[in-house]
């Protein structure tokens, strides 16, 4: 299967300058250094490629999407993804994991973010709406899984390091909700249509817990003091050479973690790293 090229780098350090010049957070257009953020994205696109491979079945709305955004000209895959933006209620987790590239590659954090954090929840509702035939190995959840984890190490890093976007991801992934009208597939063959309340319960209840994590985490990050610290922390965890912290400003920047976590009652990044 063909996957459309990448844009140049010179032309996205064209497009950040241009953006910089106009005032606009050079953080909130380039999530990632550009060699990181290539990297990531091929690995992730060739995952794309294997569960698409795996996924026999789409609806005919799904399946015109996924080759505008996997095998368009640009301009067909904007199309796609302004499509699946303004209305993502009933599209699939695959079709929503390659939007996830396209606003990446187009700098559109918020919409990244959104589509990338809705595809898990998507996959839910849909495992238990349909679920799939075959066994655990088969299973092309198990795909749609390495996908989640391949993207989740860009868009993650990124959209936690834009507190605004990240606020706004959240709001609208709260508001999303999931439909399954006539017509509708999840992308693989699955046994038989169960209840659509039952699979709203359990996707409800995986959101819910995600929300409550990631909504803490996010007004922690609206502290300047915490969210300083935590800079400090992702750039000692992605960085290396003479760029990284030192393990010494790494630790005190751990320790102004964990204090405004501990007087704030609000479990975080520390909280986390010592599970």
């Amino acid at each position: 299967m063909r996957v459309r090229r990448n844009r140049s780098i010179s032309r996205r350090g064209a497009e950040a300058r241009g953006n910089q010049a106009k005032g606009l957070p050079l953080r909130a257009t380039v999530p990632l250094r550009e060699i990181k953020f290539l990297l990531k994205f091929i690995a992730a696109m060739t995952a794309l490629v294997a569960v698409a491979g795996s996924l026999r079945a789409q609806s005919a709305t799904d399946e015109h999407l996924y080759r505008q955004l996997a095998l368009g000209e640009k301009e067909d895959a904007m199309a796609a993804l302004n499509q699946i933006v303004k209305a993502p209620e009933a599209v699939s987790s695959t079709v929503l994991y390659s939007a996830v590239g396209e606003a990446a590659r187009e700098k559109r954090l918020e919409d990244a973010g959104f589509l990338f954090y809705i595809a898990r929840f998507r996959a839910l509702f849909d495992k238990e709406l349909f679920p799939p035939v075959g066994d655990a190995k088969s299973s092309p959840l198990t795909a749609l899984g390495a996908l989640q984890q391949q993207w989740g190490g860009a868009i993650n890093p990124a959209i936690m390091g834009n507190p605004r976007a990240f606020e706004l991801v959240l709001a609208r992934v709260k508001a999303w909700t999931p439909k399954a009208p006539d017509g509708y597939h999840p992308g693989w063959e699955y046994v038989a249509k169960g209840s659509e309340d039952q699979a709203a319960a359990v996707m409800n209840e995986g959101r819910r817990q995600f929300l409550e994590t990631m909504g803490g985490l996010c007004t922690l990050l609206q502290d300047a003091m915490y969210y300083t610290a935590f800079r400090v922390c992702q750039e000692y965890n992605m960085k290396r050479g003479d760029d990284r912290p030192s393990r010494g400003v790494y630790n005190a920047a751990m320790l102004t973690l964990q204090r405004i976590e501990k007087e704030r009652g609000i479990p975080g990044i520390a909280a986390q790293s010592r599970k």
